[in-house]
């Protein structure tokens, strides 16, 4: 919030708020101003009302996880959203259920359990402003956590691909300590 608050949002064209229970006023008006300027929100579990009006989504209720495991994986439905997995593990064991509140929001992930059965729950829904999770990323499943965030991210700065694909080619042409 400090950071955001003192100017960390400035040439910037992605903010990604991990975990952001209470989002002070002066922090919600900077985000407005970057959002308003271009910039593209990452907002993960929590939802202030403010951040999800810029986002274009709504809590539908918060659910725990219970027995069935509803929440074990997101599955996505998104096949237009270049390098985006099919689903990727999460585990997690409550969420927010999120609701589109306007035209351009729409569900692109939905909780599955261990099986891939929906459990009818949307995961995450995309909006031209940022992309919203219903929880907190967790530790299961970095590879297609890593794939998901650069296939979102490559979505709204294109530029992304070009340094990923980059960035492959310089790992390729190593092996351990030899070139």
């Amino acid at each position: 919030d400090e950071d955001v608050i003192n100017g960390g949002l400035a040439d910037r064209k992605v903010a990604i708020f991990p975990y952001s229970p209470s989002m002070a006023p002066e922090v919600l008006d900077q985000v407005k101003q970057f959002v308003e300027g271009g910039g593209k929100v990452f907002l993960f579990y929590s939802l202030d009302a403010g951040m999800g009006e810029l986002l274009g989504v709504k809590s539908a209720g918060w659910k725990q996880r219970g027995d069935a495991d509803p929440f074990a994986k997101v599955a996505f439905d998104a096949g237009d959203i270049q390098g985006l997995p099919s689903e990727m593990r999460q585990d997690s064991w409550n969420t927010n259920v999120p609701e589109p509140t306007r035209p351009d929001a729409k569900i692109i992930g939905w909780w599955t359990n261990n099986e891939g059965e929906r459990s009818g729950d949307p995961a995450m829904v995309l909006s031209d402003t940022g992309v919203y999770l219903g929880h907190v990323l967790t530790n299961a499943d970095r590879e297609a956590k890593q794939q998901m965030m650069t296939a979102l991210i490559g979505l709204f700065v294109p530029e992304v691909w070009s340094r990923k694909a980059n960035r492959a080619l310089k790992d390729v042409a190593g092996v351990g300590p030899f070139a």
